[in-house]
């Protein structure tokens, strides 16, 4: 039981060197305060709702930041209505939520908070091969 402790404490020690190093090699800054997810500005958002996201994005479990840092999160200001259907973000290389259909469809800032953390978890199980029927059974 000892020994899975150690193991556990070591692998946590080379991710965080691992993370460490990647944002050397790409010029990124280790400051503490930013989260590992570097969200990507397509067309002219509103800042609060890139705020929005960042928030979001910042209280996601650390893998899921892991993860979405490898597909990558862009916020467009973009309103995709297709057939009476809202679209609030799409995984096509990487997630793009798109403002305008969260404005569209939230009631308060607390429940566009949590449209867009569902969005975010949805399109990230996307991401990794999930269809809709499996993703619906997670919750998202």
């Amino acid at each position: 039981m000892r020994i899975l402790a150690y193991v556990a404490a070591l692998t946590g020690i080379l991710l965080w060197f691992l993370s460490e190093l990647w944002a050397m090699l790409n010029g990124e800054t280790s400051d503490p305060k930013q989260h590992l997810v570097r969200v990507h500005i397509q067309g002219d958002p509103s800042p609060m709702f890139r705020s929005l996201v960042g928030e979001v994005v910042a209280t996601l479990p650390l893998d899921a930041q892991w993860r979405l840092r490898k597909v990558g999160l862009a916020v467009s200001q973009e309103l995709i209505e297709e057939k009476g259907t809202i679209t609030l973000g799409m995984c096509w290389g990487s997630i793009v939520l798109y403002e305008q259909a969260f404005v569209r469809k939230s009631l308060s800032h607390d429940d566009m908070k949590r449209r867009v953390r569902q969005t975010i978890l949805h399109e990230l199980a996307h991401s990794h091969g999930l269809n809709e029927d499996q993703v619906r059974a997670l919750g998202y």
